[in-house]
């Protein structure tokens, strides 16, 4: 009989650990997973930041185009306010940004603020062009 028992004690350490050997793929697989997993959430971070950027530059294209609209209606003092806003904006937006190209064009319309205000508070003509050079600076 002690062979028999030798043998079964034998089957049951074999069943035990083909039983604990089941675990380890699993277990690989899950940190696999939870990797990737991880990967994807830095990816989505990006994208979230790359989306919102460009939401900012579509929103700040917009309102340009919109002043431009007041200025061509000859609303001046529409135009001011929102030349204000915007400006206030762009200055916002650009402390925070890396695009080196964004940067450089929000600060060649920001050093042509003063004389826009200037145009549009007198209500001179003048204003609709530059306006429409800052547009295109802007969106080129």
């Amino acid at each position: 009989m002690k062979g028999v028992g030798k043998i079964v004690i034998l089957i049951v350490v074999a069943v035990i650990i083909v039983f604990f050997i089941g675990f380890i793929p699993p277990k690989v697989q899950v940190s696999k997973i939870k990797g990737e997993l991880e990967d994807l959430n830095n990816q989505f971070s990006e994208t979230e930041k790359e989306l919102e950027f460009e939401k900012e530059i579509a929103g700040i294209t917009k309102d340009l185009a919109l002043m431009y609209i007041e200025v061509d209606s000859k609303n001046y003092g529409n135009a001011e306010e929102m030349a204000k806003k915007i400006y206030k904006k762009m200055e916002e937006f650009n402390s925070g940004i890396e695009n080196e190209k964004v940067k450089e064009k929000i600060a060649q319309i920001l050093s042509r603020r003063d004389r826009t205000i200037s145009l549009l508070a007198t209500g001179d003509p003048e204003a609709k062009k530059e306006i429409k050079e800052q547009l295109v600076i802007f969106i080129r």
